[in-house]
């Protein structure tokens, strides 16, 4: 079985950014694939312990090192700024499939799949391979599960300017931090400030001296959780960040941002967002007048941003298209379809009596486990029934049924309840399919399925995975749909 190996950047001198973001993407996968993380020799002890909390660490000292680690059905991700191009070429000569995290389009790419999370980004601007499938934009926002859980209960009203929240990056090696609370305090602002520093950031003593004195009410927090940092931006009723994943936290969480830059892998991120109308602009962060004054104008003034648009950019189901994009690239190093056995009877049960499952069938009343027990055993040791189980990561997530009647090979298939809506039932069609032209005789077959008209997604799977609709069946007074496959 493949696994998932995850390289990021990450160190002091650089910032945790990049590991944050692909742990956060490990948790959205990591019930359907193996994770294993490799990272530097010497990034922080912190980090070292919140993944492997989790996770499967490696460590490397360099690209060779890495390489030598994969194996055919890996598939691997790519989160930093210096993979090249060639290293992108080697990893997809040894292993099943990339994935780039990028926010530059600077070299040329071989990833299968590019996730951009910016707005106005484009094809036009990557050269990549004509393979290459694009994720852009907050559709395929990549967040920590607190901002998922927090995000349906955050307050999106408006009840003034009084608390701001300040956060420029766990290292912030510029002291942007410091910079702007001296503007601000010469401003003589009604406004509590919640600052966010990471532990490699270098000034706190500088900063906390300067808390003392200052005339503003501050709060200093350093390498705050997941759940802190929601909870903060959550009760935050204004907020400054650059064009990064923290910016991307607080709009998850519906929360007006007043945004810049200080880096050019910012800038499509910052760009896209002012042009769209979703933040507040506070400019090149490396001059700090204007973000002192952005934030003077909204706490006085008010915030000219659309709430409701930028929730609707922001709509909490893309951890669904994310992991829909994973599953189907890499569903045939990761995904097995097992022949069914005695042990597979209970969960067929219990799948079988699920509320939907039952709605969408021949016979939608009830099963009882005596039905059940004599018709599994029927089936089992039947010469004209197969029945598969679709498993990714051990994790069973479907089964698909054929029995040969006459001329035709009936098919039908159930997801799993909890791993439906991911493009399951297209891929397991599709599996069952070739696994029954290869391993049985039967030539010049037609396979047929049944699905009740109201069943409009099982429709639209069946006509995607090549079945050509016929005329309707009818059974027992009811009319179903009827589409066929020539084998």
């Amino acid at each position: 079985m493949g696994r998932l190996f995850f390289r990021a950047e990450g160190r002091s001198s650089i910032g945790l950014g990049h590991l944050i973001r692909s742990s956060a993407l490990a948790d959205m996968l990591k019930t359907y694939f193996p994770i294993v993380f490799v990272i530097n020799e010497d990034a922080p002890e912190s980090i070292r312990q919140s993944l492997a909390a989790d996770f499967e660490i490696r460590y490397t000292s360099s690209d060779d090192q890495f390489v030598s680690m994969l194996e055919k059905q890996d598939g691997v991700i790519l989160d930093g700024y210096h993979f090249s191009s060639d290293l992108q070429e080697r990893i997809k000569m040894q292993a099943a499939g990339l994935v780039c995290i990028d926010d530059m389009h600077d070299k040329h790419f071989y990833a299968d799949i590019i996730i951009n999370q910016a707005l106005n980004v484009s094809v036009d601007d990557y050269d990549a391979e004509p393979y290459t499938r694009f994720l852009f934009g907050p559709a395929y926002l990549i967040v920590r599960r607190a901002f998922l859980e927090k995000r349906s209960s955050a307050d999106n009203s408006c009840h003034g300017y009084k608390r701001l929240l300040i956060c420029f990056g766990g290292s912030d090696y510029n002291d942007l931090t410091g910079g702007l609370l001296q503007q601000l305090d010469k401003l003589n602002l009604s406004v509590e400030v919640d600052i966010v520093v990471g532990t490699a950031y270098r000034y706190l003593d500088k900063l906390k001296d300067f808390k003392e004195q200052a005339r503003l009410k501050i709060n200093i927090y350093q390498d705050v959780s997941a759940e802190l940092m929601a909870s903060l931006i959550s009760t935050t009723d204004i907020a400054v960040a650059p064009g990064s994943s923290i910016l991307l936290e607080i709009l998850s969480l519906g929360k007006p941002a007043i945004a810049g830059y200080y880096t050019d892998n910012q800038l499509d991120i910052y760009r896209s967002f002012l042009q769209n109308g979703l933040v507040e602009d506070a400019g090149d962060f490396n001059d700090l007048s204007k973000a002192a004054k952005a934030v003077e104008r909204v706490i006085k003034e008010g915030c000219h941003i659309d709430i409701q648009k930028v929730n609707s950019y922001f709509d909490g189901q893309s951890p669904r298209r994310i992991l829909t994009e994973f599953l189907k690239l890499f569903f045939h190093s990761h995904a097995s379809l097992d022949r069914v056995t005695k042990f597979d009877s209970q969960m067929l049960f219990e799948w079988a009596n699920d509320t939907a499952t039952r709605e969408n069938s021949i016979n939608t009343a009830p099963i009882t486990w005596e039905e059940h027990s004599h018709w599994f055993e029927k089936k089992v040791n039947s010469d004209t029934s197969l029945i598969y189980i679709l498993r990714f990561n051990h994790e069973a997530v479907g089964q698909i049924r054929f029995d040969i009647i006459e001329s035709f090979i009936e098919i039908s298939y159930a997801i799993a309840p909890g791993h439906r809506g991911l493009g399951l039932g297209k891929l397991i069609i599709a599996a069952g399919v070739e696994k029954i032209r290869n391993e049985f005789n039967t030539c010049s077959r037609k396979i047929r399925a049944l699905v009740r008209k109201e069943n409009i997604a099982s429709r639209v799977i069946f006509l995607k995975a090549g079945f050509e609709e016929h005329s309707p069946v009818e059974i027992k007074g009811i009319y179903f749909d009827q589409f066929q496959l020539l084998l």
